[in-house]
């Protein structure tokens, strides 16, 4: 099953990446979806917030978003952790009105599975925390 939740994830990231079908992105995440992010400060800062359920997570997605003309992950790495998929990667923004394209340098996710769907996703600024969190060493 462990494969299977690989490729889910990975279908998570190209369907932002190459098609830019949050649709399809979105029918990957369970509706009862929980979303932990650590932003750049962390998880222990002030801003970490937990986002519940589709609705919650699909607006933050778009707030977030709404600034940029266009967006791409690269992926750095996943590794397969059972239930658990961490994914190394990095986030490639162009802001409107811009040409200059900006890396958010690399994080790392722990996406936890069941029945095929995302559950939680865990996003670390460190991507050793990320690896650590899923019981793997860098």
């Amino acid at each position: 099953m462990s494969q299977e939740n690989v490729e889910v994830v990975r279908g998570l990231v190209e369907a932002f990446n190459e098609t830019g079908d949050r649709e399809a992105a979105y029918a990957l995440l369970d509706p009862e979806i929980e979303f932990e992010v650590a932003w750049r400060s962390g998880r222990d800062a002030a801003d970490f917030r937990i986002y519940r359920g589709l609705d919650e997570v699909r607006a933050m997605i778009e707030e977030l978003l709404a600034p940029f003309e266009s967006i791409r992950y690269v992926i750095h790495e996943y590794a397969d952790a059972g239930d658990d998929v961490v994914a190394i990667l990095e986030l490639i923004v162009r802001p409107k009105d811009s040409s200059a394209e900006t890396s958010t340098g690399r994080f790392g996710y722990v996406c936890t599975l069941r029945d095929g769907k995302i559950v939680r996703i865990q996003d670390f600024p460190d991507p050793a925390d990320a690896l650590e969190a899923a019981g793997l060493k860098e």
